[in-house]
């Protein structure tokens, strides 16, 4: 009888285990799966609750009426990059919390929408990892489903990818950076993370970006970029080398 009364009380324990676990794998998935973006998401209805209302303004900008909250870029009017239409659209930022996001087997804590005549043109998430290979086997994988890289580093010290995936750009990189735990029973703990950002932009969009910033640039001689956090390295001479370069010797051609 006591037997049979363990037996009974392994399987119930398997039971609970496996419905746990079940459970885990569903609360992780609740965030916003990148891999779906339709850019028809209405982003106050998903951000709602959840949303930073500081991340993408500034005060000063506000006050002296250079721009609005969620507009993009922020201080359109106190740095116009492309002169009385520097207002591109609207950007709105989540608070950090668990798996606000995530792609295939990375989670991101952090999801932004940018939106252009209130349509979302580019998601964007944020995600701390533990370690490196995360980031290594994230790009494998979408090299794995969409090919080489449409546009990669040009540098040993950028780490970026930008993908070429029918109607969008998909590009992904990361920084490091440090976290230091302080305890009175334990000496202080330094830990390394790492900071995985993933951009997914509206490919007809990304191209009329770039097309205002060279026609703008013929008519200038200065070559001026849509300033924020959802930028596409190829179209950032910062980023793209080979662009600065032709520009600062005005070969570059657009």
């Amino acid at each position: 009888m006591k037997k049979g009364f363990l037996f009974l009380l392994c399987i119930m324990a398997t039971a609970c285990s496996k419905q746990t676990k079940e459970q885990q794998v569903t609360e992780e998935k609740k965030g916003f799966n990148l891999e779906k973006v339709s850019f028809k998401e209405d982003p106050l209805q998903f951000l709602k609750g959840k949303i930073d209302s500081t991340q993408n303004v500034d005060t000063d900008f506000i006050k002296k009426g250079y721009s609005e909250n969620f507009d993009y870029p922020n201080g359109y009017k106190y740095e116009p990059w492309n002169g009385n239409e520097s207002l591109y659209g609207k950007a709105y930022y989540s608070t950090e919390n668990d798996s606000m996001a995530y792609y295939k087997g990375v989670y991101f804590n952090r999801v932004a929408f940018l939106t252009r005549n209130n349509n979302v043109v580019a998601v964007l998430a944020y995600g701390k990892v533990p370690k490196e290979e995360l980031y290594t086997n994230l790009k494998n994988q979408l090299q794995d489903e969409f090919g080489e890289p449409s546009f990669s580093p040009q540098t040993d010290q950028d780490v970026f990818y930008e993908f070429s995936a029918g109607d969008r750009y998909v590009q992904m990189d990361y920084s490091t950076g440090s976290e230091v735990t302080v305890s009175s029973d334990a000496p202080m703990k330094t830990e390394t993370y790492y900071t995985i950002k993933m951009l997914v932009f509206n490919k007809d969009a990304a191209d009329e970006i770039k097309k205002i910033q060279d026609a703008n640039y013929k008519k200038t001689g200065d070559y001026k970029i849509l300033p924020g956090d959802f930028q596409l390295y190829k179209q950032d001479p910062r980023s793209n080398i080979l662009m600065m370069s032709e520009i600062f010797d005005k070969t570059y051609n657009p």
